[in-house]
C-alpha cells in the first residue's frame, strides 16, 4: 500500500523497504516530523474514508494544475471526512485526495474502499479542489495512527508540553501486543510506562535531555536496530535505544522488533581453507534463489564472509529457511557455483532452519564439496556462411549466469589460431555469446551486403546468437559454433 522508492540501500543492502502500509520504512530524506509539527503544518487534520471510486490521473488545466498533478504516478480518491482535528471540513463532506505513487505518502486502490485514514492535508491550488497530503509526512491508515489520534484527541490539554511516544511494531508494522511495558532512563531517574492495546506508549513533561527507551521484552525478541530512527542508536544493541528530548518538543520513535536468532558458522573450501568475500545468503524455501531482492522479500539475509571464512546472520522473520551459496566463485584451487548447506546443489537436500523467538544455530560448518570440475568449451566464431573469423576480440567471448546483481561473467580464458577456451564450474546455467565493436569496413568485400546499421567508416556492435547452457550437461569438453549476422570474412 505504500509505495516507498528513496534511499533503498546502506552499503550493499540497508534493510529497510517494506511493502505494508504500517511499517514507516520509506525513506524520506528528512526526518519524519511529530504529530505536533505535522499538526501546525497542515491546513486540514482530518479523519476521512475512502468511498471510492479511485480514478487514474486525468488532465487538467496547464495553467492551475498543482505541482503534484504534475507527477505521472498521481491518482484521485473520493473520501469522506468523519471527524476533523484542524480546519473548516465538515462531517460527511466529500473530498477529492490526489494521491502520489512516487512518494511516502498512502497510495489508495480499489480494495481500500471503505477504509479509514488519518490525513494531514495541503490547501489545494486548484479548482475544483484537490486536496494532497504533505510529502514523508504522518498521513497513515488509522489503525497504523494510533499514537497520532490519541495526542490529537488531548491536544487542548497536551499542547507544547514535552512528549516522547511511539508505537510497537513487528516487522509487518503489526502491533506487539506481548510488550506490556516500557522503562526510560535518564542519568539516575527512571519512569515505568505501560503500554496501551494498539501498542502505544507515550509520555509527557520530561525535561530536556538524553534518555535511554528499554521496553520489556518477551523472551527471544529483540529490537530490530535496523529500523530505528536515525536519531535513537542502539546503545544495548537489541534490547534498548536512545534519544534527545529538547523543550517543549515531541520525539516520536516507533520501535520494531524482530525475532532474536542467529545462524553462524565457517566456510570452508574442500580442503578445508577458510573462504573469505563470498556472498552467501539465508532465504526462506518459498523464494527464488535468483531474486536479488530476497533481503527485502522474504525476511533473509545476505552478507559476504570475514577473511576467515566466518559468516554470521539474523533472520528478521519467523519461517522457515536454508543458507546457500548465491555466486559463482572460482577459487585457485577449485571453482564452485549455487550451494546450499550443508553442501548439495539440490535446495531439497539442503537442511531448513526452523526461525522462531530465541532459536540460535552456532557453530556450521559449510564445507564446499569437492567440485564435478570444469566443463571446458571450444568456440569458434564464424561468418553466416560458415567462414570462420580469424581474428575475433578476446574479451568479447563471455559466459553469463542469472541477471541484475547476482549477475556472474567469465570471459575467454586463450585465443589460439581464432578458437576460444572457455572454463566454467560444472552445474552452472546461463549463456554463451560473442559481440564486439567492428569497423564497418570490413565488410566492403561481403557478398551480400549489410545496410543498416553497417555504414562505411563507422563502428558497430555486432553479435552473434547465444547458446544456453543448461548446467546438466554431463560432457566435460563442447565444441560450439557462434555465428555473426554477416556474411564475410
Amino acid at each position: 500500500m505504500k509505495k516507498c522508492l528513496t534511499l533503498l540501500f546502506v552499503s550493499i543492502f540497508a534493510v529497510m523497504f517494506f511493502s505494508s502500509r504500517d511499517a514507516r520504512a520509506c525513506s524520506c530524506v528528512r526526518d519524519r516530523p511529530s504529530a505536533l509539527d505535522e499538526y501546525e503544518r497542515a491546513d486540514h487534520v482530518i479523519i476521512a474514508k475512502i468511498v471510492g471510486p479511485i480514478r487514474k490521473r486525468e488532465p487538467v488545466n496547464q495553467e492551475t494544475f498543482s505541482y503534484l498533478d504534475r507527477l505521472s504516478g498521481s491518482g484521485i480518491a473520493v473520501m469522506t471526512v468523519e471527524k476533523t482535528y484542524k480546519g473548516g471540513m465538515k462531517p460527511g463532506e466529500k473530498i477529492d485526495m490526489v494521491h502520489d505513487f512516487t512518494s511516502c505518502d498512502p497510495v489508495f486502490e480499489e480494495k481500500d474502499i471503505g477504509r479509514e485514514f488519518l490525513l494531514y492535508l495541503i490547501n489545494p491550488q486548484i479548482n475544483p479542489p484537490r486536496f494532497t497530503m504533505r510529502e514523508c509526512g504522518r498521513s497513515s491508515e488509522v489503525k497504523s495512527a494510533a499514537a497520532d489520534i490519541l495526542y490529537l484527541e488531548n491536544l487542548s490539554s497536551v499542547k507544547g508540553k514535552s512528549r516522547i511516544s511511539g508505537r510497537l511494531l513487528s516487522r509487518d508494522g503489526e502491533s506487539i501486543s506481548d510488550v506490556k511495558k516500557i522503562i526510560i532512563h535518564s542519568g539516575v531517574k527512571t519512569w515505568e510506562l505501560a503500554v496501551d492495546s494498539n501498542g502505544v506508549y507515550e509520555i509527557y513533561d520530561l525535561p530536556a535531555g538524553e534518555y535511554e527507551i528499554e521496553p520489556v521484552l518477551p523472551v527471544g525478541w529483540r529490537i530490530d536496530t535496523a529500523l530505528m530512527h536515525r536519531n535513537a542508536p542502539s546503545t544495548d544493541p537489541g534490547r534498548s535505544l536512545s534519544l534527545t528530548l529538547n523543550d517543549s518538543r515531541h520525539v516520536p520513535q516507533d520501535i520494531y522488533f524482530i525475532p532474536d536468532n542467529t545462524i553462524r558458522g565457517r566456510l570452508l573450501s574442500p580442503s578445508g581453507k577458510p573462504l573469505g568475500n563470498v556472498l552467501m545468503r539465508v532465504g526462506s524455501i518459498n523464494t527464488d534463489p535468483s531474486d536479488a531482492f530476497i533481503v527485502f522479500s522474504d525476511g533473509g539475509a545476505s552478507e559476504r564472509t570475514e577473511k576467515n571464512g566466518e559468516f554470521d546472520f539474523s533472520v528478521r522473520k519467523e519461517g522457515e529457511y536454508v543458507l546457500y551459496v548465491n555466486n559463482l566463485t572460482v577459487t585457485e584451487d577449485f571453482p564452485f557455483g549455487m550451494l546450499y548447506y550443508p553442501g548439495t546443489t539440490d535446495m531439497d537436500k539442503a537442511q531448513v532452519f526452523l526461525i522462531t523467538p530465541g532459536t540460535f544455530f552456532n557453530d556450521l560448518v559449510f564445507q564446499v564439496p569437492k567440485s564435478e570440475g570444469l566443463l571446458k568449451m571450444s568456440v569458434t566464431i564464424q561468418s553466416a556462411n560458415g567462414v570462420k573469423i580469424t581474428d575475433p576480440a578476446l574479451a568479447s567471448l563471455q559466459f553469463t549466469h542469472e541477471s541484475g546483481s547476482a549477475r556472474k561473467t567469465f570471459y575467454a580464458e586463450s585465443l589460439e589460431n581464432g578458437v576460444f577456451s572457455i572454463n566454467i564450474p560444472k552445474g552452472v546455467s546461463g549463456k554463451l555469446a560473442y559481440s564486439s565493436s567492428v569497423s564497418t569496413n570490413i565488410f566492403r568485400n561481403c557478398p551480400e551486403k549489410i545496410d543498416e546499421p553497417f555504414k562505411s567508416q563507422r563502428y558497430t556492435t555486432i553479435y552473434t546468437n547465444e547458446v544456453l547452457i543448461s548446467g546438466k550437461e554431463e560432457d566435460d569438453v563442447m565444441d560450439v559454433n557462434l555465428r555473426i549476422p554477416a556474411p564475410c570474412e
